[in-house]
């Protein structure tokens, strides 16, 4: 007897036909296109993470560059075909670098006092074996040294009757001879910290006619009369701060100071019939002049003669006393480093610019102080060093110039004058920054 097929069972044998025709065809076609584009974004990611890799290679070769520029920040020249840097065909190279993530550098720059540095990094895409490179082109230069009249990487603290203001020694509409004028003021009298700690600004009654710029988030302290702002509000009677007038983005760098090359030792002399115990002249090949101390006894007199651009490096401490002073005369400059823990100065220098004395505290020099004259014109920078300026009585003391310090106490009838003139003073810089930043 012969049974009919079940048509339920030949539906079944055609649906698993079907089936599997359709794994086929997924294991055929459907998976390898999966793969290939799992593949594709792997290597894609890779590339992008290589891509950006070449960019921060080429940008450590412009920080390495910049770094070996500014080797010798501010006093000497840097010697630049030095560690490893060699010259070829207008260039300053150095060779290839190889960084912890097994990317590479090549960087160059061009021999000019504000090269342009050339630099481009290397990186491998992992799952190609392939090589990327991207090229940069920066323009540098010089960073002022002194754009603001006071400035202190930590606190400020003022007590008395401290004025601040600013004259331009270049321009007669803002100076008289070079020197302020009060008739010629202007309101550019700032007064800086990097610090962003509450009251690290402690002004008192202070009247500041310039800005205060602290670090990020710095709340200064002012006295019921104190009075920050432009010329107007300040001698308009107002207190406190003008609106717009206190900036938080302070965010300076303070380099350390080098010792200057120096091997004479300084004597005296008597010029145009005075006797001064130190005379200090122009020497040849550059060399600086060299003391273990300065030690000036109330009529101890030294002199830059005219013209001279003179170095003199105290290893130790400096100690001017009772009405000793240095003269600085017309067209000469006095730089002075002092490697010592404490330098005291009293006349310096009041007849010339702020630019013409130029004080220098390598990190050994903590402490400076300026006392017992009614004026001093230049500028201080002493990274490492409180300054403090102390004068008793009702006198006025006058300071012409600038200062960059650890910190600032100032105590006395004080009138701080910003020369506006010396961020133009080519001699005086923090070194070489970037200004332009071009991929090629």
């Amino acid at each position: 007897m012969n049974f009919p097929k079940s048509p339920h069972k030949r539906n079944q044998a055609n649906v698993l036909l079907v089936t599997m025709c359709v794994i086929a065809i997924v294991m055929l076609f459907i998976i390898p296109t999966i793969f290939f584009m799992t593949s594709t974004q792997n290597l894609s990611v890779t590339r992008s993470h290589s891509w950006n890799a070449a960019l921060a290679a080429a940008e450590a070769g412009v920080e390495e560059a910049l770094a070996h520029l500014n080797t010798s920040i501010m006093f000497a020249k840097a010697q630049r075909a030095s560690q490893g840097w060699t010259f070829s065909d207008g260039f300053y190279r150095a060779p290839r670098r190889t960084l912890s993530d097994g990317c590479s550098y090549e960087v160059k720059f061009s021999d000019d006092p504000q090269p342009e540095i050339f630099s481009t990094g290397y990186a491998t895409v992992p799952l190609k074996s392939t090589t990327l490179s991207r090229s940069v082109m920066v323009t540098t230069s010089n960073a002022p040294l002194f754009v603001n009249g006071m400035t202190a990487q930590t606190t400020i603290d003022f007590k008395g009757g401290i004025e601040t203001d600013s004259y331009n020694s270049k321009d007669p509409n803002f100076s008289t001879n070079g020197k302020y004028d009060p008739a010629k003021a202007r309101d550019h009298g700032d007064v800086a910290t990097n610090s962003g700690i509450t009251n690290s600004l402690s002004l008192g009654n202070a009247k500041i006619k310039g800005h205060l710029r602290t670090g990020s988030a710095g709340q200064p302290k002012l006295g019921p009369l104190g009075s920050v702002g432009d010329t107007a509000w300040v001698d308009g009677g107002y207190t406190y701060i003008k609106p717009g007038w206190l900036v938080d983005d302070m965010n300076m760098e303070f380099p350390d100071v080098l010792a200057p090359a120096a091997t004479t030792t300084p004597v005296g002399g008597t010029v145009g019939g005075t006797n001064y115990t130190y005379v200090l002249s122009q020497l040849a090949n550059d060399d600086g002049y060299i003391l273990n101390t300065l030690n000036m006894k109330s009529n101890d007199k030294m002199l830059v003669t005219a013209g001279a651009k003179a170095v003199l490096y105290v290893t130790g401490d400096v100690l001017m006393q009772g009405k000793s002073f240095i003269q600085i005369d017309t067209g000469a400059t006095l730089q002075i480093f002092v490697g010592g823990t404490d330098a005291t100065f009293t006349e310096v220098n009041t007849s010339g610019k702020a630019e013409n004395f130029q004080y220098f505290g390598l990190p050994s020099n903590t402490s400076v102080t300026w006392g017992g004259n009614a004026e001093y014109v230049g500028t201080i920078y002493a990274p490492s060093a409180t300054f403090t300026m102390g004068g008793g009585g009702s006198s006025d003391y006058d300071f012409q110039g600038a200062c960059i310090v650890y910190s600032i106490v100032m105590n006395g009838h004080f009138k701080f004058h910003f020369d506006e003139s010396l961020p133009d003073y080519t001699q005086l810089t923090r070194g070489l920054v970037a200004v332009t930043w071009t991929e090629q």
